[in-house]
């Protein structure tokens, strides 16, 4: 009330300033009603969660209690921040795809709020480990004591009369059987010799009669014809590229008549191997000349990949599906998707150049697939057995054709030339082999960690098994008796 009309602190008063008190007035006529009342004893609301606790103070002139924390957006503490009798209830963001930290199988999870913290939960718990390309037991190794000595999933297959190592065991065609009463010599079942003698311009070796191109061990780059070692190349003269059996090879030529043994085929040509000669322990392969650790054997968090065998960052997660590729972090567009290259190059980084899984001998049930950029071994998921090599061609003949790769499997070597014929080509990889796990396929997509990885076309090497040795008389080989020494040497592509 404005009693003296001078428009001041005391027109709400009425009569003299006096103590303010919880009643609606301007009891000391500051002009603030009801003010500084606040901060009394402590009570309970009656409300839930963080509204709680209070204490009494003035409220629209009436003393009440007041709470200290009022109700907010519920958040992941172990309080209930809204005040509607529930803690950590109806949060936002939980629930989204994170890495545990953890390898293997437990390696993906969500988010969830635990104990009052956002955590992430593994989707999977650790389980028995099992021969499945993956790390079951989420102890950082894959399929530990699973695999057998080829490095397959599975019992070890039969050892037949193939020429090749079958069950992995460091010995070629033991006690291998052949039907009808034929021999099995230098992986090729066999006519038996007739007392001691063969036809056709075979000889009998090992009581079984026997090519005499057979029981030659030509060095690398000659053949043998009618018993004796014959450089193809020897009156050959190329001005340009190399010569590969007595034709000289330029550049990308070499994606089809191959190159000189110890040389690469690359879009510019035939180039030195550097990996010729070397050999690496059984975790490890050769690029460029050094062996690294294979990553067949590791398994790494979901934020990890492995590189040289061992775990790098990865900031895509593996989430990088589709072909995309994971660049600082994101998940990008294959940029070779739309590009196609004609071997030997491939698509590396949206332009053609060298494969850079060439040259790179993975061993038995690995194969090269491409992290980061560089070429790395991995199981072949559901690695199969190894495929047989062909058989060994007549006098005159040609070599049978290689083995098929089992389902993840290896490709079997071309066979052994008779006299004057041609070893046959090796195998066809097996239907799921290639370039995996972000490597480049040409012509195709690129594959992501730990999804469905489409096959790879043409990828990887063959192997082809020549008769070889010193020329020597075909009587004199009358007279040998023991078992043949085969060589085998890696066909370039």
């Amino acid at each position: 009330v404005d009693g003296d009309g001078a428009g001041d602190a005391c027109d709400a008063c009425v009569g003299e300033p006096a103590p303010e008190a919880c009643d609606g007035l301007d009891n000391d006529c500051d002009g603030t009603v009801d003010e500084g009342l606040g901060g009394g004893e402590a009570c309970d609301t009656g409300a839930p969660g963080v509204c709680a606790r209070g204490h009494l103070g003035c409220v629209d002139g009436a003393e009440a209690c007041v709470p200290d924390v009022g109700a907010s957006p519920e958040v992941c503490d172990g309080l209930d921040n809204d005040c509607d009798g529930a803690a950590d209830n109806d949060l936002l963001g939980l629930g989204q795809r994170c890495a545990t930290g953890a390898p293997g199988r437990c390696a993906a999870g969500r988010t969830v709020c635990l104990a009052g913290a956002v955590v992430c939960t593994a989707d999977g718990e650790p389980g028995v480990e099992a021969c499945n390309a993956g790390d079951d037991d989420c102890d950082g190794a894959v399929d530990e004591g699973t695999r057998n000595a080829c490095g397959a999933c599975g019992p070890l297959p039969v050892d037949g009369c193939d020429g090749v190592d079958d069950d992995c065991d460091g010995v070629v065609d033991e006690a291998a059987a052949c039907a009808d009463g034929l021999l099995c010599n230098a992986g090729v079942c066999r006519d038996p010799c007739q007392n001691n003698e063969c036809v056709g311009g075979q000889v009998c070796d090992a009581g079984a009669c026997v090519p005499l191109c057979d029981l030659v061990d030509c060095p690398a780059g000659q053949r043998c014809e009618a018993g004796a070692c014959v450089d193809p190349c020897a009156a050959i003269d190329c001005d340009d590229g190399v010569c590969v059996d007595g034709a000289c090879v330029v550049g990308e030529a070499c994606a089809e008549a191959g190159c000189p043994p110890d040389q690469l085929c690359t879009p510019e040509g035939c180039v030195p191997d550097p990996c010729a000669g070397v050999t690496c322990d059984a975790e490890a392969f050769c690029r460029d000349g050094a062996c690294v650790g294979a990553c067949a054997f590791v398994a790494c968090a979901l934020d990890e990949v492995c590189v040289d065998g061992a775990c790098e960052p990865d900031g895509c997660q593996g989430q990088c599906v589709d072909g995309a590729q994971c660049v600082d972090g994101a998940c990008v567009e294959d940029p070779c998707a739309a590009v196609d290259c004609a071997p030997p190059a491939v698509c590396v980084d949206g332009a053609c150049a060298a494969d850079p899984c060439g040259g790179v001998d993975c061993p038995v049930g690995q194969r090269c697939v491409v992290r980061l950029g560089e070429a790395q071994c991995a199981w072949d998921d559901g690695a199969g057995g190894a495929g047989g090599e062909g058989g060994a061609g007549g006098a005159g003949g040609v070599g049978g054709a290689g083995g098929e790769g089992g389902v993840g499997g290896i490709a079997g070597a071309g066979g052994v030339g008779g006299e004057g014929g041609a070893g046959g080509a090796g195998g066809s990889p097996a239907a799921d082999g290639g370039v995996l796990d972000g490597g480049v396929i040409p012509g195709g997509d690129l594959g992501t960690p730990g999804g469905d990885e489409p096959p790879a076309e043409e990828v990887g090497c063959s192997c082809a098994v020549d008769g070889r040795g010193s020329p020597m008389g075909g009587l004199w080989w009358l007279l040998l008796a023991g078992v043949p020494v085969l060589r085998r040497r890696r066909r370039a592509v």
